[in-house]
């Protein structure tokens, strides 16, 4: 697809593999055979409504990505120049942002679920997960070249923001590392089923954690949040 190899390859966006995911879960079978300037703009209105009926976000963020891509389109001889944009006037849903995180009471049962876990990579990649606060993808990608065992970091050369960052890791963070097994040849901290590549994804993992210490409403980035509160909570200057 266009978009996906002139905007958002040729930039590097952090978002690529998550834009193509929504894109082929959304947008109808039969819209991919014809021109882009053939889909009015009810249409794009009505599939906003009908996602949006059950997943608002969902629905808002496909709507970002049909607007850029149509703003982009004239440029890309898609679409004659000054043509209107179908997407204008689609106004979002209405998204309430949750403050969810796991409280001390909660933490013991979500222990006991983590360490349930039979791969240890994927128990490693969930308790370092909720230790440091780091994102998903930074973390799953992280690389034992990286860690310096005497300053107790670990570098992030390749952040959300574009800049490399430093993270410092406690004492239990350390712990987890250290106890984590290398795969000869395999660069990364968490080593995923593909040899020398890294562990792709914990959601899976993370659904049967929550199911089984009863906080299913807690949400894999919640851990961060969590991160965050904890800190604040002891008077720690984030």
């Amino acid at each position: 697809m266009t978009y996906l190899e002139r905007h958002v390859e040729a930039q590097k966006l952090k978002t690529g593999h998550a834009t193509k995911r929504r894109l082929e879960r959304n947008i109808p079978a039969s819209w991919k055979a014809r021109n882009a300037g053939s889909i009015e703009g009810w249409e794009i209105e009505a599939l906003h409504q009908r996602i949006g009926k059950t997943k608002p976000y969902e629905a808002n963020r496909l709507l970002e990505i049909l607007r850029t891509m149509y703003r982009h389109a004239p440029r890309w001889m898609y679409l004659d120049a000054g043509a209107s944009n179908p997407t204008d006037g689609i106004k979002k849903f209405r998204e309430q942002k949750r403050k969810r995180w796991v409280t001390p009471e909660e933490l013991p049962a979500l222990a006991t679920a983590i360490d349930g876990e039979t791969n240890i990579y994927v128990r490693a990649a969930l308790w370092t997960y909720l230790l440091t606060g780091i994102r998903k993808t930074e973390l799953l990608q992280a690389r034992w070249e990286n860690v310096d065992w005497s300053r107790g970091t670990l570098k992030l050369p390749d952040t959300k923001s574009g800049e490399e960052q430093v993270v410092t890791l406690s004492a239990a963070a350390l712990a987890i590392l250290q106890s984590v097994p290398r795969l000869d040849k395999n660069p990364y901290i968490l080593p995923g089923r593909v040899s020398k590549k890294h562990l792709v994804n914990i959601d899976k993992a993370w659904r049967r954690v929550r199911k089984r210490a009863g906080v299913e409403d807690v949400r894999l980035h919640d851990l961060r949040r969590t991160v965050g509160s904890w800190l604040t909570q002891d008077g720690v200057d984030l």
